[in-house]
């Protein structure tokens, strides 16, 4: 029995610099396993990304790495409370339910199993037997009753060193954890923290929106009380009709203010998180992939330096003995010469498609940036593209969206990078809504499409325009596109703010035009006319 007590925590370990060598996988079982485990991980990001419950999160990774272990695995996460002082089921998909009700709340402590005495001692604690180690004295009979024998538990904390969650790994016999099993604990534990955190920074937004809508109700009840009381002091005082007639629209005004800054300050919070996200995803992706990326060239000159030596051999040593021949035919060595090559060319066009996408998820990330700056437009949209991506990919029966890029020649344009993001994605977002909802009402006859052109419009501005043949938008709701609150969409699907936010950003902060060229069944186009040069700057 051995028992580690003083491990760190494994979701503090960092991954090696891109200096360290590559390591090639010894066989293609490897490969798979990799690749297995990378598309994965990619699935984890992407449910985390979509907003998906959290249990959803949390089951898929748990089964992720119980498909990857190299023995049979049962994988747990256990949630900390608000309290910090027990553990709440979080997902265990392969443990029997009833131990897992069993388990559900447990109080931290001691000697408390391995989950509970991580999450007290913020250490990892290994048991190989659980029949003997006495950290599982209170607990033995109930774990060894449903077959476990073995478990490794760490704890998962915060940027800030709070215990968010433990996340164990049972085994059915005596069991000692080996470097793979490290390896992987460390991804899940990485990865659960980033989800972990995602979900209690949108369940206090969600709170203190809650909060925000309680109090401006009870402020709007208090109001509507006042006019109330002025009302009948208008019939009382005759005289004094004028002035409470103003102050009731003053009110009025006043609400309608508080009402669109809170959805400003809503529709913000959540640009500002997903800026956050995406930053951390774009960070932690480009350290692996900067030295796989880096390691491609060294690995093809290695091998073709070995090809070399090979060719050397076969012209100077012209009678090679019979084991030789058997092998270089068993081997198929031609056709491995040809194909490595291929290979590392593969891997190389993939390293650069993953450097592509992390570049465009950095140039969306600076949505947070609050001063000018030149910038680059073409980059912002293509970040912007990258985020949507998934919304324009081909759907069981419905076929994809296809995006046509007619760029100009640009300078790089003075504005507030982060800000014009969020004006972007709101009208390609939009385009995108309007496509579907023609496409669901099999009224389109053509490709869906969204098109986007930019062009220097005279020496002082630059356009971009924003086309797609979706539905399009009646002429006598066109004047009204911009009022906040007006929304054209379903009941539920839309707030009514992005159009209204987008053109003050354009008009207000930028000190351009934002305008509307639409028609039932002929699409809409959506024409952004901004400064090269913003006022602010010409100092």
């Amino acid at each position: 029995m051995k028992m580690t007590d003083t491990l760190t925590p494994l979701n503090r370990l960092d991954y090696p610099p891109p200096t360290c060598p590559l390591t090639l996988p010894a066989d293609r079982d490897q490969v798979a396993a990799m690749l297995a485990l990378t598309e994965g991980q990619n699935q984890v990001l992407e449910l985390i990304a979509q907003g998906e419950p959290l249990s959803l999160i949390l089951e898929t990774l748990a089964r992720l790495i119980e498909t990857q272990a190299a023995e049979p695995t049962f994988c747990s996460f256990l949630l900390m409370d608000a309290d910090g002082q027990r553990l709440l089921h979080g997902a265990a998909p392969s443990l029997p339910v009833a131990y897992s009700r069993l388990i559900d709340g447990i109080q931290i402590g001691p000697a408390v199993g391995s989950c509970g005495t991580a999450a007290y001692r913020v250490a990892s604690v290994i048991v190989e037997d659980i029949s003997l180690d006495p950290l599982w004295a209170d607990f033995r009979e109930l774990a060894l009753s449903y077959g476990l024998r073995a478990c490794w538990s760490t704890p998962i904390l915060a940027c800030d060193g709070r215990v968010l969650a433990t996340f164990a790994m049972y085994h059915p016999f005596p069991y000692m954890p080996v470097p793979h099993d490290r390896e992987l604990l460390v991804k899940a534990t990485y990865l659960a923290r980033i989800a972990i955190e995602r979900h209690q920074t949108e369940t206090a937004l969600k709170q203190a929106n809650d909060s925000l809508e309680q109090q401006v109700a009870q402020r709007t009840q208090e109001l509507q009380q006042a006019i109330a009381l002025m009302e009948e002091q208008m019939q009382e005082r005759q005289q004094a009709e004028l002035q409470l007639r103003q102050k009731a629209q003053e009110v009025e005004e006043t609400l309608q203010e508080l009402r669109q800054a809170q959805s400003r300050m809503i529709q913000s919070e959540k640009m500002s998180s997903l800026g956050q996200l995406v930053a951390g995803v774009a960070h932690e992706i480009n350290n692996p992939v900067s030295f796989i990326y880096s390691n491609l060239g060294p690995a093809r000159c290695y091998i073709q330096d070995l090809f070399e030596l090979l060719r050397q051999y076969e012209v100077h040593y012209t009678h090679t003995s019979p084991a030789v021949e058997e092998t270089l035919e068993a081997i198929d060595y031609e056709f491995l010469k040809e194909d490595l090559m291929k290979l590392l060319a593969s891997m190389q066009l993939g390293a650069d498609r993953i450097k592509q996408i992390v570049l465009s998820l950095r140039t969306f990330s600076r949505m947070d940036e609050a001063e000018f700056k030149a910038v680059d437009l073409h980059a912002n949209l293509d970040s912007t593209l990258t985020i949507l991506e998934h919304r324009l990919k081909a759907q069981p029966r419905q076929a994809a969206i296809t995006v046509v890029k007619e760029y100009g020649e640009l300078p790089l344009v003075e504005c507030y990078a982060g800000q014009l993001n969020q004006v972007f994605m709101n009208l390609l977002g939009n385009a995108i809504d309007a496509v579907e909802a023609r496409r669901l009402a099999d009224d389109l006859t053509e490709p869906p499409a969204i098109r986007i052109t930019t062009s220097q419009r005279d020496r002082d501005h630059v356009t971009i325009s924003i086309h797609d043949n979706g539905t399009g938008i009646p002429a006598a709701l066109q004047s009204r596109l911009f009022d906040p609150f007006f929304t054209t969409k379903p009941v539920g699907s839309g707030t009514g703010m992005g159009l209204s936010i987008s053109y003050q950003i354009v008009t207000e902060r930028h000190h351009g035009t934002l305008q509307c060229e639409s028609a039932p069944g002929a699409g809409s186009t959506f024409v952004v006319t901004i400064p090269v040069t913003q006022p602010d700057m010409a100092t």
